[in-house]
């Protein structure tokens, strides 16, 4: 293992600190002063303590860097590279949005802004937009009524379109149109990641993460009944329970990337994981038998 202790009066290390890069598994600073291991294989910079934490590997093999790299551009774990999967969190009841659960410890539930978000917002979901469109419909009445005999309604709705169309790409010149590392990450988001569970709000605004280390177990439970849900409760090293409710990962071919996930970011079997599945004795079978040819720490319960 070669560690690199950041040294503020070299100039590598400065132009490093500069960059305000993260331990990408505990989003802890790294300061000047800090020991530091890079990754051989995708140079991704980790703590010294957290690379002993993870066995003194990374990418499936122990290699580490012999020279402080001068080349930053590869050094952080893309946010794509990192979740493994990930569902939008259910509708509750009659309510239009899907909910992120409320009590997270803030002590190990690391909050994060704008993570998945490339760009600040699409103009043509902003209120603006829709006060352009009003501005220009009020003022094509306005013409009409002053105009009615050279300007008739259909020259109005002409008018107005016309005139939204302008301040609507004038508007839009300034504007960033919102792009997520996830295409689908349009409403809140559960994800499983290399690192630990994470929940996203809308657009990939804000992140909630609980890194693998903090969790003490995760457990499923899928119900095939008709007026069941299914949920998931994660249990954090210092007894708290997180439940929220999950559509159901193990339809519409889900199944196995959802195990493999699960695997990957529990490779070490730092936490317990129970899948338990009620009404569905067949699946019970399958699941555990793919469980069992892949050495999959996770255990399945019947109900």
């Amino acid at each position: 293992m070669h560690i690199h202790k950041i040294n503020p009066n070299s100039q590598e290390h400065r132009s490093f600190l500069s960059q305000n890069r993260k331990d990408p598994i505990t989003g802890d600073s790294i300061l000047e002063g800090d020991e530091v291991v890079f990754c051989a294989d995708c140079k991704s910079v980790f703590l010294r303590d957290t690379w002993e934490y993870l066995g003194n590997q990374h990418c499936e093999q122990s290699g580490t860097l012999v020279d402080f790299p001068f080349n930053f551009t590869n050094l952080t774990i893309q946010k794509t590279d990192l979740i493994l999967f990930y569902e939008q969190l259910p509708l509750e009841g009659q309510k239009k949005g899907s909910k992120i659960p409320s009590r997270l410890d803030p002590t190990i539930w690391k909050y994060k802004e704008g993570e998945l978000a490339s760009y600040e917002y699409d103009f043509y979901l902003t209120p603006i937009f829709y006060a352009v469109i009003a501005f220009g419909f009020v003022m094509g009445i306005i013409g009409c009524i002053l105009l009615e005999s050279f300007f008739p309604i259909s020259g109005s709705v002409i008018f107005s379109i016309l005139l939204t169309l302008i301040a609507a790409q004038e508007e839009n010149t300034q504007a960033k149109k919102l792009k997520t590392a996830h295409k689908y990450f349009y409403d809140n988001v559960f994800y499983i990641s290399k690192t630990g569970i994470g929940f996203s709000r809308r657009y990939g605004r804000q992140e909630y993460i609980l890194s693998i280390a903090y969790i003490h177990s995760l457990e499923f439970q899928f119900s095939y009944s008709f007026f069941a849900s299914n949920y998931c409760i994660i249990e954090d090293i210092n007894g708290n329970k997180t439940k929220f409710l999950i559509t159901n990962y193990l339809e519409e071919n889900k199944t196995t990337q959802f195990l493999e996930a699960l695997h990957s970011m529990n490779q070490e079997a730092i936490c317990s994981i129970k899948i338990q599945i009620e009404d569905n004795a067949l699946l019970c079978n399958i699941l555990e038998n793919e469980i069992q040819q892949n050495g999959y720490a996770i255990s399945i319960l019947r109900k």
